[in-house]
């Protein structure tokens, strides 16, 4: 180990184990005491530490994660993905007009095509309810408006369920008529 190479890893508090290679020896000689997060030294050394920092960290302790959510509004398409499909049109809505990354803003529309589609095949399902009701056929009502709700709220939720699955695993799951108007929205 040559005297630069010495006094470079002093300056770093001892806090990294040695970098190979001649790129490591050049940028670890220019560093002082009071740089910080992004060298090329620093980047062989992160993860062969002194156990202090975790992989995916900087010297300082910030996380790669925190630094992409301060730089911009871009959520984690995992946790966007999620939120979309769980507060249904509204989640979707937001998520969709916030971020840019066109496979969450795919599950954003599709999550708004899903509530508003059971939306709509549920007052269906009441104006049924009641005109069955008006006309004296009180057992058709009672089937269609109560049964027929609850089933579709059933499905519905299961519905959910499953696609909050699909797009936390960041999986493309197209459903069969909406997932193409979703494509169509996000702008594949």
């Amino acid at each position: 180990m040559t005297e630069g190479q010495s006094s470079g890893s002093q300056e770093q508090s001892g806090s990294e184990g040695s970098s190979t290679g001649g790129e490591g020896q050049s940028s670890e000689q220019s560093q002082t005491s009071s740089s910080s997060a992004s060298g090329e030294g620093q980047s062989g050394g992160q993860s062969q530490g002194s156990g202090e920092q975790s992989q995916g960290q900087s010297p300082d302790g910030v996380r790669e994660s925190q630094v992409q959510a301060q730089a911009g509004s871009d959520l984690e398409p995992k946790v966007a993905n999620l939120l979309a499909y769980i507060f249904g049109a509204l989640g979707g809505l937001i998520v969709y007009l916030t971020q840019r990354n066109r496979e969450v803003r795919f599950h954003a529309a599709q999550s708004i095509m899903i509530t508003i589609a059971f939306v709509a095949v549920a007052i269906v399902l009441n104006i049924l309810a009641g005109i069955f009701g008006a006309i004296g056929i009180g057992v058709l009502a009672v089937l269609i408006g109560f049964l027929g709700s609850a089933v579709l709220w059933l499905a519905g939720l299961a519905l959910v369920i499953v696609m909050c699955i699909k797009g936390y695993n960041e999986e493309h799951y197209k459903l069969p008529v909406i997932g193409d108007l979703a494509e169509t929205w996000a702008g594949k």
